[in-house]
């Protein structure tokens, strides 16, 4: 390769750009004479070719010589063709902004634990509802609304109620008292079995035990600050009882939290040891500190008794440590060692989200004109099927209520009915609806649908966002059943 400079290279670029150019307008010449002057098409032809070939001559000798151009030429083309697509992009959106109305919403938050409920602006009433879902959600454990139909909901509102009071006969009289949780299980499907509730019994009782322990702790220290001694304490208390709700937490514990828990209450890592009571870190560290709970700092036996009772609390913690690190497996969601109760709680979240996105997708239509009626005569076009049959049409009102009447009532029927052969029975119509819902995308978007027999509001990409992200929510609800397919045919 010759050695030049940018400069030259740039100008002998452009010296056969411009001779391109000049080709170009030849041949404009020659299209304009053609209708006038038919006589000088073969002189104009040949003065085109002669010109063509010079400069195709010129361009191979100039890019064999100098690759590094063909390098650059070919970055420019890539970079043209992003440029492209995010220009295209930024059209559509704009196009969407000035054509259709902002789509907002406004939100409620009764408070934590619960769930965003929307509320139609200045409507009172649907903030009054959404207080009353958020309370059912934290006494009862259970999820109002739904798409299921009145006896699905009736079964697993009565297995919310059984699950939440012990009634009991008094004189004559039903008693029943609720049974606080310090988590919500979805009681539609699923519950917390298996290793996380071996692990959960486990670690209320050493909570049970070691919080009246710990709250009797007394400074041994004849220095001790009360202040300090009350915060030391109540930050402890707190920490160990995160880690207990976190083991009950519906879906299997999360990991990481878990391990950060431990680390903070025992200031080591979970992959090191905890070493002796006496020597420990973190929170529980911090208590020994602060009430002086040392064997120097003993001196009467009730004094020895203190310093056990936090020697017993330390010991709690560092049992459940073990036990976490023996089991850690079945919680990191890899593998076929997770349990069905588990998975079945991940199975109807990912069900009710699904459930959402229709309804999303219904509100982003609605907000460019693309109302339910217009989605009843809305016709969707698929490719033909393997065999060469084509495939039947179908309107967009039709598949977004077969989705929602999938994921909202038949699903849960068969899961709650068929356990695990329920599961696999979902297999051939969420492998469709994935299918379909992906096609029913226009072409540009990966889809199969030509946006020019659609309405143009189907084309935004605010309607193209949530048609994806509801072909996003039915593959999760399809890896999650695989999953437990996938198990339980290694099991067998």
């Amino acid at each position: 390769m010759s050695e030049k400079s940018k400069a030259a290279i740039d100008a002998e670029l452009n010296q056969a750009l411009r001779s391109l150019l000049r080709s170009e307008r030849a041949l404009r010449r020659l299209l304009n004479a053609l209708p006038d002057s038919p006589e000088g098409i073969d002189e104009n032809l040949k003065k085109t070719r002669d010109s063509a070939e010079k400069t195709a001559g010129r361009l191979r000798k100039f890019l064999d010589e100098n690759p590094e151009v063909v390098a650059r030429l070919e970055g420019i083309r890539d970079s043209i063709g992003d440029v492209d697509e995010v220009l295209t992009g930024v059209s559509d959106s704009v196009d969407t902004i000035t054509s259709y109305p902002l789509l907002t919403r406004e939100t409620w938050n009764g408070g934590s634990g619960g769930s965003d409920a929307s509320v139609a602006s200045g409507s009172s009433g649907a903030a009054i509802g959404g207080t009353v879902a958020n309370a059912m959600k934290q006494v009862l454990g259970w999820r109002p609304g739904g798409a299921e139909s009145g006896a699905v909901r009736a079964k697993s509102f009565v297995a919310a109620l059984t699950r939440s009071f012990d009634c009991t006969e008094l004189e004559g009289r039903t008693v029943c008292t609720w049974m606080p949780r310090s988590y919500a299980v979805q009681t539609d499907l699923g519950a917390v079995t298996g290793a996380q509730a071996s692990l959960y019994s486990r670690a209320r009782v050493a909570l049970d035990h070691a919080l009246p322990i710990l709250d009797g702790l007394r400074p041994l220290r004849s220095d001790a600050d009360a202040e300090d001694v009350h915060a030391a304490r109540l930050v402890a208390r707190s920490q160990f009882t995160e880690l207990v709700e976190e083991f009950g937490q519906p879906g299997g514990p999360r990991v990481q939290r878990i391990d950060a828990l431990f680390e903070s209450l025992l200031g080591v890592p979970l992959d090191a040891e905890a070493g002796r009571p006496e020597e420990i870190g973190g929170l529980l560290g911090d208590v020994r500190e602060e009430f002086g709970l040392r064997d120097a700092e003993v001196a009467t036996v009730d004094e020895e008794k203190t310093l056990t009772d936090f020697l017993i609390v330390v010991d709690h913690v560092c049992a459940l440590r073990t036990s976490w690190r023996d089991r850690q497996a079945y919680f990191d969601r890899e593998g076929n060692d997770v349990y069905l109760g588990t998975e079945l709680i991940l199975l109807n979240r990912a069900l009710a989200v699904t459930v959402e996105s229709v309804g999303e997708a219904r509100v982003a239509m609605d907000s460019v004109f693309l109302g339910e009626a217009e989605r009843g005569t809305t016709r969707l076009t698929f490719p033909p099927k393997d065999s060469g049959k084509p495939e039947p049409a179908m309107f967009v009102a039709e598949l977004l209520d077969w989705v929602e009447r999938f994921a909202g009532e038949n699903a849960v029927r068969l899961i709650d009915d068929g356990g695990r052969a329920g599961v696999a029975a979902l297999f051939p119509t969420i492998d469709r609806l994935v299918e379909l819902c992906r096609w029913a995308r226009i072409e540009r978007h990966g889809g199969q649908q030509d946006p020019s027999k659609l309405p143009n509001g189907y084309s935004t990409p605010r309607v193209q966002g949530a048609l994806a992200e509801l072909v996003g929510k039915l593959a999760e609800v399809q890896l999650i059943a695989q999953g437990i397919r996938d198990s339980h045919e290694a099991a067998d």
